[in-house]
Protein backbone atom coordinates (compact mmCIF):
# COMPACT_ATOMS: atom_id res chain seq x y z
CA UNK A 1 0.00 0.00 0.00
CA UNK A 2 1.32 3.47 -0.93
CA UNK A 3 -0.19 6.88 -0.17
CA UNK A 4 0.72 10.55 -0.28
CA UNK A 5 -1.30 11.48 2.80
CA UNK A 6 -2.26 9.82 6.09
CA UNK A 7 -5.96 10.74 6.15
CA UNK A 8 -8.63 8.16 5.38
CA UNK A 9 -9.90 10.57 2.71
CA UNK A 10 -6.53 10.58 0.87
CA UNK A 11 -6.15 8.36 -2.22
CA UNK A 12 -3.86 5.35 -2.13
CA UNK A 13 -2.50 2.49 -4.20
CA UNK A 14 -2.72 -1.22 -3.38
CA UNK A 15 -0.26 -3.62 -5.03
CA UNK A 16 -0.57 -7.38 -4.56
CA UNK A 17 2.21 -9.82 -5.50
CA UNK A 18 2.27 -13.60 -5.45
CA UNK A 19 5.21 -16.04 -5.25
CA UNK A 20 4.15 -17.43 -8.64
CA UNK A 21 4.94 -14.05 -10.24
CA UNK A 22 1.37 -12.80 -10.64
CA UNK A 23 0.47 -9.30 -9.45
CA UNK A 24 -2.28 -6.69 -9.59
CA UNK A 25 -2.61 -3.03 -8.62
CA UNK A 26 -5.62 -0.96 -7.62
CA UNK A 27 -6.20 2.73 -6.97
CA UNK A 28 -8.56 3.88 -4.23
CA UNK A 29 -9.96 7.42 -4.06
CA UNK A 30 -10.24 7.16 -0.25
CA UNK A 31 -10.62 4.50 2.45
CA UNK A 32 -11.99 1.39 0.67
CA UNK A 33 -13.76 3.65 -1.84
CA UNK A 34 -13.44 4.07 -5.60
CA UNK A 35 -11.41 0.93 -6.30
CA UNK A 36 -10.26 0.87 -9.92
CA UNK A 37 -7.49 -1.07 -11.68
CA UNK A 38 -4.28 0.99 -11.62
CA UNK A 39 -3.72 0.64 -15.36
CA UNK A 40 -0.68 2.93 -15.48
CA UNK A 41 1.17 0.83 -12.89
CA UNK A 42 3.26 -2.18 -13.81
CA UNK A 43 5.15 -4.40 -11.43
CA UNK A 44 8.29 -6.40 -12.11
CA UNK A 45 9.19 -9.11 -9.61
CA UNK A 46 12.95 -9.60 -9.74
CA UNK A 47 15.42 -11.97 -8.15
CA UNK A 48 12.70 -14.18 -6.78
CA UNK A 49 13.99 -17.09 -4.77
CA UNK A 50 11.82 -19.65 -3.09
CA UNK A 51 13.03 -21.94 -0.39
CA UNK A 52 11.16 -24.35 1.82
CA UNK A 53 10.26 -21.75 4.45
CA UNK A 54 11.11 -18.46 2.75
CA UNK A 55 10.28 -16.43 -0.34
CA UNK A 56 12.12 -13.25 -1.36
CA UNK A 57 10.96 -10.57 -3.75
CA UNK A 58 12.61 -7.56 -5.29
CA UNK A 59 9.65 -5.53 -6.46
CA UNK A 60 10.04 -2.80 -9.06
CA UNK A 61 7.00 -0.55 -9.45
CA UNK A 62 6.80 1.30 -12.76
CA UNK A 63 4.40 4.15 -13.46
CA UNK A 64 4.33 5.46 -9.89
CA UNK A 65 6.42 8.41 -8.78
CA UNK A 66 8.22 7.14 -5.68
CA UNK A 67 8.67 10.66 -4.31
CA UNK A 68 4.87 10.83 -3.94
CA UNK A 69 4.78 7.97 -1.44
CA UNK A 70 4.90 9.39 2.06
CA UNK A 71 3.14 6.41 3.70
CA UNK A 72 3.72 2.70 3.22
CA UNK A 73 1.77 -0.32 4.40
CA UNK A 74 3.71 -3.58 4.13
CA UNK A 75 1.45 -6.59 4.49
CA UNK A 76 1.30 -10.31 3.74
CA UNK A 77 -1.31 -13.01 3.67
CA UNK A 78 0.18 -16.47 4.07
CA UNK A 79 -1.92 -19.48 3.17
CA UNK A 80 -0.76 -22.78 4.60
CA UNK A 81 -1.18 -26.14 2.89
CA UNK A 82 -4.14 -26.91 5.17
CA UNK A 83 -5.95 -23.78 3.88
CA UNK A 84 -5.44 -21.75 7.07
CA UNK A 85 -4.45 -18.11 6.51
CA UNK A 86 -2.23 -15.84 8.57
CA UNK A 87 -2.36 -12.03 8.17
CA UNK A 88 0.81 -9.96 8.71
CA UNK A 89 1.35 -6.19 8.78
CA UNK A 90 3.71 -3.61 10.25
CA UNK A 91 1.01 -3.33 12.91
CA UNK A 92 -2.67 -4.15 13.24
CA UNK A 93 -4.43 -1.09 14.74
CA UNK A 94 -7.54 -3.14 15.55
CA UNK A 95 -8.37 -6.67 16.65
CA UNK A 96 -9.24 -7.68 13.08
CA UNK A 97 -6.67 -7.35 10.26
CA UNK A 98 -7.48 -4.37 8.03
CA UNK A 99 -4.66 -3.59 5.64
CA UNK A 100 -6.49 -0.50 4.32
CA UNK A 101 -6.36 1.24 7.72
CA UNK A 102 -3.53 3.77 7.44
CA UNK A 103 -3.04 3.64 11.22
CA UNK A 104 -1.16 0.43 10.45
CA UNK A 105 1.14 2.11 7.93
CA UNK A 106 4.41 3.98 8.46
CA UNK A 107 5.70 7.26 7.08
CA UNK A 108 8.64 6.87 4.72
CA UNK A 109 11.19 9.04 2.97
CA UNK A 110 12.61 8.37 -0.48
CA UNK A 111 15.96 9.24 -1.96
Amino acid sequence: FLAEGPAATDPYLEINCSPNGHWNAYSFSSYRTGMTPADKISVVLKERSGETNRVRFHIEIKGYEASKAAYLGLTAVIEFTNGEKSYWALRHPDTTPNFHDKKGWDSVTTR
